[in-house]
């Protein structure tokens, strides 16, 4: 019996500042605020709404394939785009787990081991509503005790590569010390065709040579191959998934066949040849960069890391053990915080006796660096080509909170004579330098806070009281109180001036901007705090430019167009394209204004080089979004 299986592996690093909550700026996502509203924009979206060209039909891609997010992907959704996480929910039947922050589970201390996949587990219920069936291994990093483990936990399955079983492939079953766990092996010469790019010429032409095959073949890669990695190639998923008459859920598939024994080859992954190398060692494997680069730095980085990680675990549990009645059971229970459950309650849950208030600030301090100690180890930080990428440089941020809530000096003193020995390919001092110049600047402090908040009330954009990120805050005279939500701390600033970080001066976006009136973009646009003023000028001409839109009053739009282009030196025209895909979305339930816009921007480009034109992915996204002839607003 022919069968084909699809599943997509969804995962953003954690793009948290932690010293605030807030979603960093990544410059490199330019002209999107970061790198994960950039690929939900390219990718996400046009899975959730994929369609082939010229059709209406949409067809969610989720709907026919297996697909799992990381935790800390799915919380910058639930943060920035929860209409999307409701849709999502739709699709729960073909949904799995995973390690919760993208660990390393093979690499991490058999404890840290099952915080990640319980913290995976509990994240995934919070989302979906169901308990996972499947988990998906972070890089398929593959060891026997995170196999007993998952099992222990009620995971009946999991996805490896050919070359991390004994089996070539097909469906597997793999006997671990707590139980038996379910094996299904994809296979590599299709999964990798379509991953980068051979495949995916002709929908109709795969879906005939699919045919000529025998039993069951799995195709799993990562999902952001469809539309990030590949441009509109979602339109090939959706006529695959439409035309192909042998596909099946990897659900179904367990209805259908019968697995074998099979044994595992310990410490494997399905992106470095070397096994786990890749996560510890300057083993060749690498993304990006230039020839010759090393990645000698990862040995130490990982080094440096382990001996904080061990340290905050041993101070966590010297304060837990005199204040919880089960100290590794509040340890598991923390990610109901980490996901919004109040910190009193939790503390309530788990306290011995009551706690006077700065017994709980410590616990939960202590609990707040294990947090952020765990983000230092995602699996990205590793990943690519040098030390001061913005991944590695994330995390060595999550390591400095960590060791800021642990308010020991002498810890980071250490910590940097470990770093020190980091190579970097650019800075001359190396890991030094990177934590220096990169990591200090994006250390953010509550007087700054203050400031930005104050400055924010005054202008009226943000009310007197509400939340920040991790804070709730209310403004006293010139004064800013401050409860971090997280720690349970309390503070009272004077909200002084001072330098503010281009965090905090961006997190007023360009969407928040458009819910106020012209007045007060003018005020914002005048104003003394850096950044603000160009941003809010571009602001208000697209402002003028979708009223003019709304009016249908075609002539002034045009001449609003070439004034943004102007403005922009066609150097930028990346960013027109964004405050284009703005107004498209403003428009989107005028499909007739859509064309319209379409057009002027045609007529825009024809007189611009290849490289300056805006491009027209942005209708080719949008245009089709139509679910039961209701149109859908993206954002």
């Amino acid at each position: 019996m022919r069968m084909l299986s699809f599943h997509c592996h969804f995962h953003q690093p954690p793009r948290e500042n932690p010293y605030t909550g807030i979603f960093e700026i990544e410059e490199s996502a330019f002209p999107f605020k970061n790198w994960n509203e950039r690929i939900f924009r390219e990718s996400y979206l046009a899975h959730m709404f994929a369609h082939e060209k010229d059709s209406t039909e949409i067809l969610p891609t989720f709907s026919l394939i297996s697909f799992n997010f990381s935790h800390t992907l799915l919380s910058w959704l639930i943060s920035e785009r929860e209409w999307y996480i409701k849709k999502l929910k739709e699709f729960s039947q073909n949904a799995i787990a995973c390690g919760f922050n993208h660990t390393i589970l093979a690499l991490d201390p058999p404890e840290d081991k099952k915080v990640q996949i319980v913290w995976g587990i509990r994240a995934f219920e919070k989302v979906f509503g169901i308990y996972p069936e499947g988990f998906w291994l972070p890089e398929l990093a593959v060891d026997k005790k995170s196999l007993s483990i998952l099992v222990e936990e009620g995971i009946s399955w999991i996805i490896l590569a050919p070359h991390q079983v004994n089996k070539g492939s097909g469906y597997l079953r793999y006997k671990t010390q707590s139980g038996e766990i379910d094996i299904f092996v994809y296979d590599a010469e299709l999964s990798h065709g379509v991953a980068f790019g051979k495949l995916l010429k002709s929908a109709d032409e795969f879906c005939k040579s699919i045919s000529h095959g025998k039993g069951f073949s799995l195709i799993a890669l990562d999902g952001e191959t469809f539309g990030h990695h590949h441009k509109f190639s979602e339109l090939w998923l959706h006529r695959v998934l439409k035309s192909c008459p042998y596909l099946k859920t990897l659900k179904e598939v367990r209805k259908l066949l019968k697995p074998s024994d099979c044994d595992i080859n310990e410490m494997t992954s399905w992106s470095c040849v070397h096994g786990v190398e890749r996560w510890k060692s300057d083993c060749g494997c690498s993304t990006g960069g230039e020839e010759n680069w090393h990645q000698k730095w990862r040995e130490p980085l990982r080094k440096a890391l382990e001996y904080l990680r061990s340290y905050v675990k041993k101070s966590l549990f010297e304060v837990l053990e005199g204040v919880f009645k089960d100290p590794y059971e509040a340890l598991l229970d923390y990610v109901d915080v980490i996901m919004g459950v109040d910190a009193e309650e939790f503390i309530k849950k788990h306290q011995k006796r009551k706690l006077k208030p700065n017994e709980k600030i410590k616990a939960l301090k202590m609990l707040g660096a294990y947090k952020f100690v765990s983000y230092a180890f995602s699996s990205d930080g590793w990943f690519f080509a040098e030390l001061s990428g913005i991944e590695t440089v994330r995390n060595l941020l999550f390591a400095k909170r960590a060791i800021d809530l642990l308010e020991a000096p002498e810890i980071e003193r250490e910590f940097l004579k470990i770093i020190s020995e980091a190579q970097s390919n650019i800075y001359a001092l190396g890991g030094l330098e990177v934590w220096q110049k990169l990591v200090l600047k994006r250390v953010i402090k509550e007087e700054q806070i203050a400031f930005f908040l104050r400055s924010m009330i005054e202008m009226q954009v943000f009310p007197p009281e509400g939340r920040f990120g991790y804070f709730e805050y209310k403004i006293k005279s010139n004064k800013i109180a401050l409860k971090n939500r997280l720690t349970l701390e309390k503070t009272v600033l004077e909200a002084d001036e001072v330098e503010l970080p281009e965090e905090l001066l961006w997190r007023l976006s360009r969407e928040e901007m458009m819910l106020y009136d012209k007045k007060l973009l003018e005020a914002l646009a005048n104003s003394n705090l850096k950044g603000f003023s160009d941003y809010a000028k571009g602001v208000l001409q697209s402002l003028e430019f979708l009223r003019a839109l709304r009016e249908k009053n075609y002539e002034r739009a045009n001449k609003m167009l070439k004034a943004l282009e102007i403005d922009f030196k066609r150097d930028n025209a990346e960013l027109l394209g964004y405050f284009i895909d703005e107004a498209i979305q403003e428009l989107y339930k005028k499909p007739q204004d859509v064309d319209t816009l379409s057009d002027l921007v045609r007529e825009f480009n024809a007189g611009l080089e290849l490289d300056k034109r805006i491009s027209m992915w942005h209708f080719e996204n949008f245009r089709w979004m139509e679910v039961k002839n209701e149109r859908t607003t993206a954002d």
